[in-house]
């Protein structure tokens, strides 16, 4: 697998955690409550999607061994495309709900 496909898959995977899966929440609400306060939310990189995936595909391409120009551009390129990947996987995931809902209407299930 190449290293731009793995930084692709890498991306999906930041995006689907921190935007859609509730886990920043938990997490800041479980940190709240041990804190005793409401005013604590998690730092910049852990609770922006932008950010997540800047440093984490630029770890990937550091751990792998290539790190060059064109992959950190391209981890930039990825990091400003963000809120676009963000859109199409709430697309996606609208897309397969009509479908399941025109399957159980086909199938009569309730």
């Amino acid at each position: 697998m190449t290293i731009f496909a793995k930084i692709i898959i890498f991306s999906l995977m930041i995006i689907y955690i921190i935007e859609y899966s509730g886990f920043v929440e938990s997490i800041d609400f479980g940190l709240q409550k041990l804190l005793g306060s409401r005013l604590y939310h998690l730092p910049k990189p852990f609770s922006c999607g932008k950010c997540s995936v800047l440093w984490g595909g630029l770890f990937i391409c550091l751990i792998s061994h290539s790190l060059s120009w064109i992959t950190i551009g391209f981890t930039f390129l990825l990091s400003f495309l963000e809120p676009q990947i963000s859109a199409l996987m709430f697309l996606f995931q609208c897309f397969i709900d009509k479908l399941t809902e025109q399957m159980a209407i086909l199938f009569d299930i309730k």
